[in-house]
C-alpha cells in the first residue's frame, strides 16, 4: 500500500560503502619494550540523503585482535547529521571526522559535538568553528569540552595547501591553548614538501611539536601500480600534542610513556597492488627520547587495505 510505496521510494536515498584492513604492527609495551600485534578492522558506512540540504551518515566499525578475542569490539565510529544552510554554510551535529594540519600528526580522528563550516565565495578558503569532546584527548584535557577553529585553503593554482588552527580546552586542571599551522607545497606533479607546527601557549613550558618532510608519487586506489613514498622528521614535546594522530604506529607514544620530548624519523609507503587494494607500510627509526632512562626502539607496521 502507501507505506510500502513510501519505503520503496526511500531505498534509493541510502548508499553503502566500506573498507577493511589486515595489519601487523608494533607498539610500546611493559618497560617500553616493543610488542607485536595482529589486528583487523572493518567499516560499513551508510549515507542517507534526507532532503536536498540534509543527510545523515554513520560508520559501524568492528575491530578484531587475531591473537585473542579480548580486544574485539563493534561500535559506531561516526554518527552525525549534516545541514547545508544556503550555498556557503554547512553544519555537522553528532560524532564526525576532523583533520588538523597537513600531516595528521596533531589530529585525525572523531569529535563529538557541533561544527559549522563557511566556504568563501570565489576564494579557495573555508573557515570551520566547532565545540565538542574528543575521546583521544581524555588523558590530557579530562572529561572536558574544547573549542576549535580552522582556516584552510589553497593557492598558486592548487600547488600550495595551508591551514591555521586554534584549540582551547575548557579545563582548569589541564590548560590547553594551542595554535598551529601547516603547509604543503607541490614542487612538481609528483614531488611535494610538507610540514606542521603546533605550540601550547597555556602550558608554562610552552611545548612545541613540529614535523617536516618530502613525498614522491600519487597513490590512487583505482590505478594499479600507483604509489606514494614519504619521509619526515618529527620533534614533539609533552603537552603540545593531545592524541589522535593519523599514523598506524608512532614513536609519539613515548610521550605517554615517560618521555618529555621525542625526536625521530618516519618513513611511509603506499602502493596499489590491485584495484581497490592498497599495501601500506610505516617505519619510525632513530628514536631519541628525553628525560627517561629507557631507550625507545624503532616501530613498524604493514597492512593490506581494501575499499568497497
Amino acid at each position: 500500500g502507501v507505506r510500502v510505496g513510501n519505503l520503496e521510494s526511500k531505498v534509493g536515498n541510502i548508499s553503502w560503502s566500506g573498507s577493511a584492513s589486515m595489519n601487523w604492527k608494533q607498539k610500546y609495551g611493559t618497560n617500553n619494550s616493543v610488542i607485536d600485534m595482529w589486528k583487523g578492522k572493518m567499516k560499513i558506512k551508510a549515507h542517507a540523503q534526507v532532503n536536498d540540504n540534509t543527510y545523515v551518515e554513520g560508520v559501524l566499525r568492528g575491530n578484531m585482535n587475531f591473537h585473542d578475542d579480548k580486544n574485539s569490539d563493534v561500535y559506531m565510529q561516526k554518527l552525525y547529521v549534516h545541514h547545508d544552510i544556503g550555498n556557503n554554510l554547512g553544519v555537522n551535529l553528532g560524532k564526525y571526522s576532523q583533520f588538523f594540519g597537513q600531516t595528521g600528526m596533531f589530529f585525525d580522528d572523531e569529535i563529538k559535538g557541533v561544527e559549522a563550516t563557511y566556504v568563501f565565495n570565489q576564494l579557495p578558503i573555508h573557515l570551520t568553528v566547532g565545540y565538542g569532546r574528543v575521546n583521544e584527548w581524555k588523558a590530557v584535557v579530562g572529561e572536558k569540552d574544547v573549542t576549535y577553529a580552522q582556516l584552510a585553503g589553497s593557492g598558486f593554482m592548487g600547488h600550495v595547501d595551508y591551514d591555521i588552527e586554534y584549540i582551547k580546552g575548557h579545563s582548569t586542571a589541564h590548560p590547553i591553548n594551542i595554535w598551529g599551522a601547516g603547509m604543503t607545497i607541490g614542487v612538481t606533479d609528483k614531488i611535494d614538501v610538507f610540514g606542521d607546527y603546533y605550540k601550547n601557549t597555556k602550558d608554562e613550558k610552552r611545548p612545541v611539536a613540529w614535523t617536516a618532510g618530502i613525498g614522491f608519487g600519487r597513490q590512487d586506489d583505482m590505478r594499479v601500480g600507483s604509489f606514494r613514498v614519504s619521509a619526515s622528521y618529527i620533534n614533539a614535546e609533552e603537552g603540545a600534542l593531545l592524541g589522535g594522530y593519523t599514523y598506524d604506529v608512532s614513536a609519539l607514544d613515548a610521550l605517554a610513556n615517560g618521555a618529555s620530548q621525542v625526536k625521530f624519523w618516519a618513513a611511509q609507503a603506499d602502493v596499489t597492488i590491485a584495484k581497490n587494494v592498497r599495501l601500506h607500510g610505516e617505519y619510525d627509526f632513530n628514536v631519541k627520547a628525553k628525560d627517561t632512562q629507557v631507550d625507545f626502539d624503532n616501530l613498524a607496521t604493514v597492512s593490506l587495505n581494501y575499499v568497497f
